[in-house]
């Protein structure tokens, strides 16, 4: 699902004549007078099938949910962080494209904002009768010269809803400046073991293993040299429940032959000092 919102968009393909009227500013008018509001063209897909819409004129208005106020409340004066981007456009001469010639604003330059200066918003669940799933809204703001072309100005958002079903969580410890709502839940027993992330398993706990650190051994005899992060969060719910539980029990051990070496060493280093003697 795409939503892209904000003012001074070019005129779109519609079942009727919009267009846009600066006098009016952030607003569409139509060829009987009628004004549209707030130009905001959404896409999604439903039953396979891909669709479009204008929300412009909506009763609800995006400008007035939360991730547009904090998108605005963030840049709308503050550009620190925008990359600047260099496009060199050529387009085709003739309907044949024979050749190609520069485009008039060749080059292009342009800032956008970089994936770290989106956000993510917290899951929740669209039933506007198009998408009806849990998602998460990426927010990305998107900025434009103003009307003399002198300084950059806020445009508007770009969004894309992501069903929770296309994501992976991460419950692996992590510092305390990630922003990832499941870090450190991993139920790993860190003194035996390290936590690592599997992919491949969306929005599911228990995505990953804990693997034996070093000096420790997996000491059960079932194929393995780790531990499932889903066999420990389930044996975790059985010890919570007060039932037979396993997970006090699914850790690495202290590893013998570590220990072996070690205690060989003062004797190989005796038996060495035994020999050179002898020569």
């Amino acid at each position: 699902m795409l939503l892209i919102s904000g003012r001074r968009q070019k005129k779109t393909k519609q079942p009727e004549t919009h267009y846009f009227n600066f006098d009016l500013r952030y607003k569409f008018e139509n060829d009987d007078g009628s004004v549209r509001e707030l130009f905001g063209p959404w896409a999604f897909r439903k039953q396979g099938a891909f669709y479009a819409e204008d929300q412009a004129g909506y009763s609800s208005m995006y400008v007035d949910s939360d991730w547009f106020r904090q998108a605005k409340a963030r840049h709308a004066a503050n550009f620190f962080g925008l990359k600047k981007f260099k496009l060199r456009t050529y387009v085709r001469s003739d309907p044949q494209g024979t050749s190609s010639v520069r485009h008039e604003f060749f080059p292009i330059k342009y800032y956008a904002a970089p994936y770290e200066m989106g956000f993510w918003t917290r899951p929740h669940f669209r039933c506007d009768g198009k998408v009806d799933t849990w998602v998460m809204t990426y927010v990305s703001p998107f900025f434009g010269m103003d009307s003399l072309r002198t300084k950059l100005e806020f445009r508007g958002v770009t969004t894309v809803d992501v069903p929770l079903s296309f994501l992976e969580i991460n419950q692996c410890p992590m510092p305390f400046s990630v922003a990832n709502a499941f870090k450190n839940t991993a139920r790993c027993d860190y003194l035996s073991t390290n936590c690592q992330a599997l992919a491949g398993f969306p929005f599911a706990r228990g995505s990953y293993r804990c693997v034996c650190r070093l000096g420790f051994e997996y000491w059960h005899a079932d194929g393995k040299s780790w531990v499932e992060g889903s066999l420990l969060e389930l044996e975790y719910e059985k010890k919570m429940a007060g039932i037979f539980s396993r997970f006090d029990l699914l850790k690495c051990r202290p590893s013998a032959a570590s220990q072996l070496s070690f205690s060989l060493q003062p004797f190989l280093i005796l038996l060495a000092i035994v020999l050179w003697f002898k020569q």
